[in-house]
């Protein structure tokens, strides 16, 4: 895989990421500003299992003034909420597996584990219930989505360090480059 399809994969893996984290402790909530004016944005809010048309409307009939038509809104909110539900659901199939050590309450090694095609959230909370009763869940599941994020973060840019130095020994990169990825895929890894 070159860089340039290297950069592209890891942008879509972040995107996807960041869909999936955005929403996912606790209820599932989709949650984007709509301009309501010039200088004005509102936050429209739709959880998982709420009517969306109702929603929709109800929101639009508060605060889209300028729609000659509330359904009109409602309509263009609903769409929206769907695109973003089917980007989460495809999201999931970019991320890949990933398993991450983290010490639970009694100081003891435990591992936590992601896999292609399920939602982290919910891996996250089975993982919290079982290895931290005591925490609240809500905050535990966001520690072990960022430990995630981190892990993937990493893994990426590995990754990517690793496509620069094999591009430089194809003869497609100079060798500064080359040499700093190297040395930067041979680092120990930090932050997981």
């Amino acid at each position: 895989m070159g860089l340039a399809m290297m950069k592209v994969r890891t942008a879509m893996v972040k995107v996807a990421m960041w869909l999936l984290l955005v929403g996912a402790a606790g209820a599932r909530d989709i949650v984007f500003p709509v301009q309501i004016a010039q200088d004005a944005t509102m936050d429209f809010t739709y959880r998982e299992g709420e009517d969306l048309a109702a929603v929709a409307l109800k929101w639009c009939m508060k605060w889209a003034d300028g729609f000659s038509e509330p359904g009109e809104c409602a309509s263009l909110l609903a769409n929206q909420v769907q695109n973003l539900q089917t980007l989460q659901t495809d999201g999931k199939e970019e991320l890949p597996g990933i398993s991450i050590k983290v010490r639970n309450a009694k100081g003891e090694e435990v591992q936590f584990s992601h896999h292609v095609g399920e939602n982290p959230a919910d891996e996250a909370d089975a993982f919290c219930t079982e290895h931290f009763p005591k925490a609240p869940t809500a905050d535990c599941v966001e520690a072990m989505l960022g430990n995630l994020q981190a892990g993937w973060e990493e893994a990426l840019e590995k990754e990517q360090r690793g496509a620069m130095l094999a591009e430089y020994l194809a003869g497609g990169e100079d060798e500064a480059a080359a040499a700093a990825a190297a040395a930067a895929a041979s680092a120990p890894a930090t932050g997981t």
